[in-house]
């Protein structure tokens, strides 16, 4: 029978089926038993249905872009037994040794794995390559043998005829193997065998051997390969004032790995698109969408979209392109586009940057006030907006984390792409119970809540949570700051947890970078006396006390792959650990000390004294630099030390002619000799009195 549409949808023509004639029964149901129609007519109608027909039949695609067939690939491989195409599986050394000759095949590994697509297989030449190692021996003579499978069909490749001789030192074993056309389909495994039919050593050492490496990318062992892994699929774009959304179908059997692991580019005319597309799934497949804004200069009709695929550095590419016919509308239009489907939290692509500032208060004991932000980026920050704004949506599917929300608002609200102030109220106002804990932060955000708080929810006297948009409530891939604001009561003289290692083990992370900053700052009158760091990398920290206050500060550019991370600080309200009471300490007892020393030095020459106070500096560095109250109690005393030293050993006072100063001793008379005009002291009121010169020797006589 006929179609319900009497036009091909995509050639605009009346479809005719090959079972009916232009008699008989269609006749009879479309224009009554009784009617006869001629041949001429009917052909006649056919001729005027072509022309009429209503513009809604053609088509806008003019030409739909898709691809692919066989591609050249390399298989890497990894693990213990597997084959990989992806760069990042490439992560890991493994072996094989041999210490002696074998008789007998011996396998060196099978590696293999399912590329869940289906297509040709075009008759090529793989070449299989392996490292290898030979130690304590001049080489080795061997013959290898390399089976490929495909599903069913078996293809293999031998090393040249002979014995094949490696010499000693490291190397790359190579062997080709003619695959045929054939098909693959979806079920079939692909898998690559190393089998070692003979191995003898030459002239051989002690503890002579042969290693096989793969795994990592120093040994980057791999099967050269010719396979269809995926194609892709450009759908018509959607029009959106001047602006057009492109979608895109990535299908194979790598589901959302594909575009976690490659890198993917689309170009509109030539133009490559800066921006990241938006990732969502389509089936067991992804679809990537971007955003091209036509500029104001642009008039055309149709548009070439080419949409170009990576799947490893330096290898071939996927190229999907077509033309497209377009009829653009007035305004602007959306910048990034916005669906129904909740987006992919790719992994291995989005920033994270935790900021934590804290602030110590002496009140009612010691409290702890504390703001963390979490900074969201890249693809997971356009995940937190679609979700805020389609909280319990219906086309969410059941395990997803958004459908845990109350939502509950209008259709219009979950299809106008905007955050509004009911939806981010929905949803803080969500986190602000143990959902936060027990859920968000853990199952969406991949990140355990209380060594990135500090404690559980039981152990904060308050908690709120907030959401900064940055001034942009439209659903994009802007950052998204989710703010948790606690306050904590802490017991003095214990250790209170300021942070551990709160990335959750998991196989696969949503984060590329984790960044992380914390200033945790005291009260003039509260102290940390003993901060406790445990990292199984170094953390750049600076710890200062100023007059008002203590300063702690912690920065990392990453610590994505940290096994340790265990920051914990031990607090003190004694005036002799206390910023304010201690500067006054310090001042008072360098002051006493320098005091002290002026008046021992009193008849003497200060400036030696005076020099040494450029020790003073010393002091004040170590306080500034939050030396414990001890050492900066050990430092003084020995600045005082030097001083006194330096008191005592000083000489009294010299005159200006180098003389001692007698300005303050008594005056004594004196008696010159006449001979040879020493001058004498007269040290006796005797008279008359005899008095040697101590020039000459002549004895003077004083009588008066």
């Amino acid at each position: 029978m006929f179609s319900k549409e009497p036009f091909d949808s995509e050639l605009g023509l009346l479809t005719v089926p090959s079972d009916v004639g232009f008699k008989g029964a269609w006749c009879n149901k479309v224009f009554g038993e009784e009617m006869k129609l001629q041949p001429l007519l009917v052909l006649s109608l056919l001729f005027f249905s072509l022309i009429a027909a209503p513009n809604s039949y053609l088509p806008t695609v003019k030409a739909s872009g898709e691809c692919c067939e066989s591609q050249a690939i390399d298989l890497f491989l990894t693990g213990t037994n597997s084959l990989s195409p992806f760069d990042s599986d490439k992560n890991e050394l493994h072996s094989k040794s041999l210490t002696s000759s074998i008789p007998n095949e011996e396998t060196i590994g099978a590696w293999s794995f399912q590329p869940g697509y289906h297509g040709d297989i075009n008759s090529e030449e793989w070449t299989f390559s392996i490292t290898y190692e030979v130690e304590n021996a001049a080489g080795v003579q061997l013959n290898a043998t390399v089976k490929i499978n495909i599903g069913p069909n078996q293809f293999t490749g031998e090393t040249p005829a002979g014995d094949t001789y490696v010499p000693g030192g490291s190397g790359v074993l190579t062997t080709s193997i003619q695959v045929d056309t054939g098909t693959l389909v979806s079920s079939d495994i692909v898998s690559v065998e190393l089998v070692m039919s003979s191995l003898v050593f030459v002239v051989p050492g002690s503890d002579a051997k042969i290693d096989f490496l793969w795994g990592d990318e120093e040994h980057e062992s791999k099967l050269e390969a010719n396979l269809p892994l995926m194609d892709i699929d450009i759908s018509e774009p959607i029009i959106d004032g001047r602006t057009l959304h492109i979608p895109a179908i990535l299908r194979s059997g790598f589901s959302q790995k594909l575009i976690e692991e490659g890198t993917i580019t689309c170009s509109v005319n030539g133009e490559l698109l800066s921006g990241e597309p938006v990732k969502t799934p389509s089936g067991q497949d992804v679809k990537a969408t971007w955003s091209w804004s036509a500029g104001k200069s642009f008039s055309d009709d149709s548009v070439q979209i080419e949409i170009n695929y990576v799947m490893q550095s330096g290898g071939s590419s996927w190229l999907a392109s077509g033309q497209f016919e377009v009829q653009l509308e007035d305004g602007d239009g959306s910048g990034t586009y916005y669906g129904s489907e909740e987006p992919i939290r790719t992994n291995n692509s989005n920033g994270l940057s935790v900021i934590i500032d804290a602030d110590l208060d002496e009140r009612d004991g010691i409290v702890i006030e504390r703001v963390t932000r979490l900074v969201i980026k890249d693809d997971m920050a356009y995940w937190m907006r679609w979700g805020i704004t389609n909280q319990n949506s219906e086309s969410l599917k059941v395990d997803s984390v958004w459908k845990r929300f109350d939502g509950g608002f209008s259709e219009s609200q979950y299809e106008d792409g905007i955050i509004d102030n009911s939806e981010l109220e929905r949803f803080t106002s969500r986190l602000q119970s143990q959902e936060l804990t027990l859920n968000f932060l853990e199952n969406a955000l991949q990140l355990e809540s209380e060594p990135l708080l500090g404690g559980s929810f039981r152990d904060f006297r308050t908690i709120e949570v907030g959401i900064d948009l940055n001034d942009d409530n439209t659903v994009n891939r802007n950052q998204v700051t989710l703010i948790i604001s606690t306050t904590q009561s802490i017991k003095e003289g214990d250790y209170f947890d300021l942070l551990q290692q709160f990335i959750l083990p998991q196989s696969e992370s949503y984060w590329n970078k984790v960044s992380l900053d914390i200033s945790l700052h005291s009260d003039s009158q509260s102290s940390f006396t003993d901060i406790h760091e445990k990292t199984s990398e170094d953390l750049e920290t600076s710890h200062e006390r100023h007059i008002t206050e203590e300063v702690y500060t912690v920065h990392a550019d990453n610590i994505l792959s940290w096994n340790k991370l265990d920051l914990r600080v031990k607090t003190s309200t004694n005036p002799l650990y206390s910023p304010l009471p201690l500067a006054f300490i310090c001042l008072s007892v360098i002051a006493i000390l320098f005091s002290t020393c002026l008046l021992l030095a009193r008849g003497k020459d200060k400036k030696p004294l005076i020099l040494e106070t450029i020790l003073i500096p010393l002091v004040a560095a170590a306080y500034w630099y939050a030396f414990p109250m001890e050492g900066i109690g050990a430092l003084m005393g020995g600045i005082g030390g030097i001083w006194m030293v330096t008191t005592i050993i000083t000489p009294k006072r010299l005159g200006e002619d180098g003389m001692p100063d007698t300005s303050s001793m008594p005056e004594v008379p004196t008696i010159s000799c006449p001979k040879c005009t020493t001058v004498n002291p007269v040290v006796s009121d005797i008279r008359p009195l005899r008095l040697p010169c101590g020039g000459c020797g002549r004895v003077l006589k004083i009588v008066a």
